[in-house]
């Protein structure tokens, strides 16, 4: 099978012929290649959405949290509070950081005594950290 050439027709396709140019031919040629191929991309893309989901990770199983009382989850709650606000005002004193972790890996242990006496150790130190932001600055002017 020889190429003779490559030629356009009405349609501004540009086609390698073997023969005569017949635009009917092409034509129907080119119809069908699109409806090959828009087939072949309908099935590609159902077959896809029939797949399983991929899992990306497994979630966590929610463990029981020990619970810790009332007042010591009240507590905890005004401790963040302080210590965020102190931190919004960059008095945040690193006494009251620490204070606040440990009330937190209390709170997951369970342990509501020590939940309690961190968060307030850690709200009294949030709060003196803001206190101090009045006074007068020591740094050499």
């Amino acid at each position: 099978m020889r190429l003779t050439g490559v030629r356009s027709g009405n349609y501004g396709l540009s086609t390698c012929v073997t023969g005569p140019f017949d635009p009917q031919v092409d034509m129907n040629s080119l119809l069908r290649l699109k409806n090959t191929a828009v087939l072949a991309s309908l099935t590609f893309t159902l077959a896809a959405c029939g797949q399983a989901p991929v899992k990306l990770f497994d979630m966590p199983k929610e463990t029981s949290m020990p619970s810790i009382t009332e007042a010591a989850r009240d507590a905890l709650v005004q401790a963040e509070a302080d210590v965020e606000a102190a931190r919004a005002r960059f008095g945040l004193w690193t006494t009251a950081e620490t204070a606040l972790k440990v009330a937190r890996d209390a709170a997951k242990e369970g342990n509501s005594e020590l939940v309690a006496k961190q968060a307030a150790f850690a709200s009294e130190q949030a709060r003196a950290g803001i206190v101090q932001l009045a006074y007068p600055t020591t740094e050499p002017q």
